[in-house]
Parts: structure tokens; C-alpha cells; sequence
């Protein structure tokens, strides 16, 4: 009877962390799925600097009674998985249907909350994209032509000088690149002569290999700056 009690509380356990793992995944996707949702919307602060009250504070709230509910999951496991281990120790039958009934009650619960975020969620979205239409045919009947000209000029500004910076970083790594080939072409034809040890001429092809894919990742890293500047 020790025996089984212990698989069920083995058992028990797997289930559990992978119950509170799930929960907090799926919550943690809903939850950049709705900031997405936020910065195209263009929800954000009023222009004193203060939190404007809306979507954003409804998303915040309903996430922290989610992480608030993720934190009592964590503790009901700890207190079963405490219960638990003092009956194997007692030496006492644990009741499966009791431990089953727990995991179906904490399931229901779980489920219901992603049901009211959800639902929360659609109301909350429905009313912002109305709102941001309402918002949007204002804009066209008082200046919606300049605006977009004005975009248009700074885009274009922005992707000229994006165009620049990524020919002047080709022109770096190309330069790199025949630097690197002259320095192994030379090392080759001293390594033919015998001018230099093999063991040095191993060690600065690994250096020269080394330093231009440092130089590479330091491109794509200016690339990624560059397009997050646009973007």
C-alpha cells in the first residue's frame, strides 16, 4: 500500500507541473498576443505623462489575477504534496478519488478564468477598434493628407539613411574579408617555406576565422539597430 501511494504521489506530482507550466505558457501567450493588439491600436499614456485608464489597465489587471491565481496553484500543490507525504509516512491509504477530485476542481477553475479573460478580452477589443475608428475618420476630416506626407518623408529619410549605413557595413566586411584572405594566402606560402611552425599557422587561421565572425555578428547587430530605428 506504501508502494502505491507513492507512485500516486510521483504521479501526482508530473501532473501538477505540468498543469502550472501549461497555465502560465497559455497566459503568457495571451498575454504578448494583447500587447501586440495594444501598440496597434496606439493605446498608450495621456500627454501629461499619466496612465490613461482603458484596455491597458484592464489587461494589466486581469493578468495579475491570473499570475495571483498561478501562485495559488503552486501553493495548493505544496500543501497536497505535504499531505501526502505525511499519510505515505503514516503509513496511512491514500484515497485516489479525494486527490482526483482536487485536480478536477483546480481544472474547472483554471478553465474558467482563461474563459472570462477571454471573453473580457473580445468586449474590451471590440470597443477599442470602434473607438479607433471613430478616431480615425476624425483624422481624415480634419488632415489626414498631410499626415500621411509628412510620414511618407520621414520613412523615406529613414530608409535612405538605413540604404547608406548597410553599403558602408558591406563595404567593412568586404574589406575584412580580403584583408583575411591576403593574411592566409601569406601564412600558406610561409607554411610551404617553413618560415613558421604548422602549430602557429593552426592557431592564426583559428584567430583569423574568430575575428571575422565576431565581425559578422557586430554587422547583423548594427543591422537589427537599424531596422528596430525604422520599425
Amino acid at each position: 500500500m506504501q508502494t502505491d501511494s507513492v507512485r500516486y504521489l510521483n504521479e501526482l506530482n508530473a501532473w501538477l507541473e505540468t498543469f502550472v507550466s501549461g497555465g502560465t505558457s497559455q497566459i503568457q501567450v495571451l498575454s504578448t498576443a494583447v500587447q501586440q493588439v495594444l501598440q496597434s491600436l496606439g493605446t498608450g499614456p495621456s500627454p501629461d505623462g499619466s496612465q490613461v485608464p482603458g484596455l491597458l489597465n484592464d489587461i494589466q489587471r486581469i493578468a495579475h489575477e491570473g499570475q495571483i491565481h498561478n501562485q495559488n496553484t503552486v501553493a495548493l500543490h505544496a500543501s497536497l504534496n505535504n499531505i501526502i507525504t505525511q499519510l505515505v509516512t503514516q503509513g496511512q491509504p491514500i484515497s485516489t478519488q479525494v486527490i482526483a477530485d482536487l485536480i478536477e476542481r483546480q481544472q474547472q477553475e483554471h478553465e474558467g478564468l482563461l474563459r472570462m479573460m477571454t471573453s473580457e478580452l473580445s468586449n474590451e477589443i471590440k470597443g477599442e477598434r470602434l473607438r479607433f475608428v471613430e478616431a480615425m475618420k476624425e483624422a481624415t476630416a480634419i488632415n489626414v493628407h498631410a499626415q500621411v506626407e509628412e510620414f511618407k518623408n520621414e520613412l523615406k529619410h529613414e530608409v535612405q539613411g538605413m540604404t547608406r549605413e548597410v553599403g558602408r557595413l558591406h563595404q567593412e566586411r568586404q574589406s575584412i574579408e580580403n584583408q583575411i584572405a591576403d593574411l592566409l594566402a601569406f601564412y600558406s606560402k610561409q607554411a610551404k617555406n617553413g618560415s613558421i611552425p604548422v602549430s602557429d599557422i593552426n592557431l592564426a587561421f583559428h584567430n583569423l576565422i574568430r575575428i571575422w565572425l565576431l565581425f559578422s555578428a557586430w554587422i547583423c547587430s548594427r543591422l537589427r539597430t537599424s531596422l528596430s530605428k525604422l520599425f
